[in-house]
């Protein structure tokens, strides 16, 4: 009996879990959808003057779905293509505040990237980027 009364407090603690993660991440949402409106998002006019975004990458973000403000949130964090494929994580997209879809579809190419240079053994290559 205690031993189903241990199982039954750890599933209770998982979904404890799981519903905190997502009320923390439905907040979020509404705390980004109701911003005060004399707060303008990131643009691209807004990248410093002496970094010049990475055409590569914005190609790329295209390539794989991108809107103008997604492609806009990476290039003010300055990143580029390599950087993106070789060393983001999916917590780095998240802390971006992409859209679900467009997060979900970039990470799953930059997966599929390091799948491919995993199994090519080529940590640098640049095809089919």
């Amino acid at each position: 009996l205690l031993e189903e009364l241990l199982q039954k407090e750890k599933e209770y603690q998982h979904v404890l879990k799981a519903t905190l993660q997502q009320r923390t991440h439905d907040l979020e949402l509404i705390r980004v959808r109701h911003r005060p409106p004399d707060i303008s998002p990131p643009s691209i006019l807004h990248v410093p003057a002496d970094h010049e975004p990475d055409k590569r990458l914005t190609d790329w973000l295209k390539e794989h779905g991108a809107d103008p403000d997604t492609i806009d949130k990476f290039l003010m964090e300055e990143y580029n293509l390599i950087d993106i494929l070789t060393e983001v994580s999916k917590d780095d997209l998240r802390s971006l505040r992409l859209r679900g879809g467009v997060l979900c579809r970039i990470w799953r190419a930059i997966q599929r990237y390091r799948e491919r240079d995993r199994l090519t053994g080529d940590k640098h290559s640049k095809a089919d980027v």
